[in-house]
């Protein structure tokens, strides 16, 4: 899957001053792709020093043989890159990355996919020593108008779509040019007809909850779940192992509609199944059952 991603001018990194580093932040629903677009970054980042804060570094696909250390909540890389995790607590994520300002160039931030990108804002232009450069928003193709349709997330969604900066569709390489084409025009005309829409609902509440357990799984009642799951369920995403398979581990990703379940290199010790659940209510029974 692939974002039509907006290069950033290595010019314009040398001529911010050390220590106030321009931060880009990276926004979008539920499944949107930004940590497959912040993969890319990393992977391309000719010679720019990214520090990349996200929900969970363990799902960026770093390649072993470019980690040079690693923390509790930071992997740093050899190509000049950090990767911090923004789950224990944003203020000391920011702090770790204001540590080592003197050899970074640039900031990607990624918002979490039920997050206000403007209250997110608000924390970046608060902090001292980073400077907010833009808002990137993704918009997954293949699902943005049926969300802004949505009688739960829809206004949310919409919000995010008209209030964006910049906006890039991704995984267009799912559908054809004249999709692409006429998505834009209806973003377009969505985003004119913003000022008839003088208030906006409250954020939706979103809730989490973790499955954690190191029972690995048979992959035919795994995949027979996922095609049934409780309407309730936003967003499920993490690792999983499989009987069929006990010296890999997979990453699990599943959407409304749509999931993938793919070996995500070696097994790591301990083997345990770690996955994230984001759903409208909590729920009373299990996600996933035995």
């Amino acid at each position: 899957m692939k974002a039509r991603s907006i290069p950033l001018n290595p010019m314009l990194m040398k001529q911010a001053p050390v220590f106030d580093l321009p931060v880009t932040l990276i926004s979008g629903y539920l499944g949107s792709g930004k940590t497959r677009y912040i993969n890319r970054q990393l992977l391309n980042n000719s010679g720019t020093r990214y520090a990349v804060l996200v929900n969970d570094f363990g799902e960026l696909n770093i390649d072993a043989q470019l980690i040079e250390s690693t923390s509790a909540h930071s992997v740093s890389l050899s190509n000049g890159c950090v990767c911090c995790s923004l789950a224990a607590d944003i203020a000391a994520a920011l702090e770790e990355v204001a540590a080592c300002a003197h050899r970074l160039d640039w900031v990607l931030f990624e918002a979490s996919g039920v997050a206000d990108p403007q209250r997110v804002k608000q924390q970046v232009l608060n902090w001292p020593g980073f400077q907010l450069h833009n808002t990137l928003t993704l918009a997954d193709a293949c699902r943005i108008q049926s969300l802004v349709n949505d009688k739960f997330v829809g206004q949310h969604i919409r919000k995010q779509l008209i209030e964006a900066e910049q906006l890039t569709f991704s995984k267009t390489d799912l559908v054809d040019a004249d999709e692409v084409a006429a998505l834009q025009l209806w973003l377009a005309q969505l985003r004119a007809s913003a000022g008839q829409t003088p208030h906006w609902d409250p954020h939706p509440r979103y809730y989490s909850q973790n499955l954690v357990d190191k029972q690995p799984w048979q992959r035919s009642d795994l995949e027979r779940q996922l095609q049934s799951m409780d309407p309730a369920l936003l967003r499920l995403k993490g690792f999983v192992y499989l009987q069929e398979d006990l010296d890999h581990q997979y990453l699990l990703q599943w959407l409304p509609g749509q999931w993938s379940l793919e070996s995500f290199g070696p097994a790591r010790e301990p083997a345990v199944n770690t996955l994230v659940a984001i759903t409208q209510h909590p729920l009373c029974g299990d996600i996933l059952s035995r």
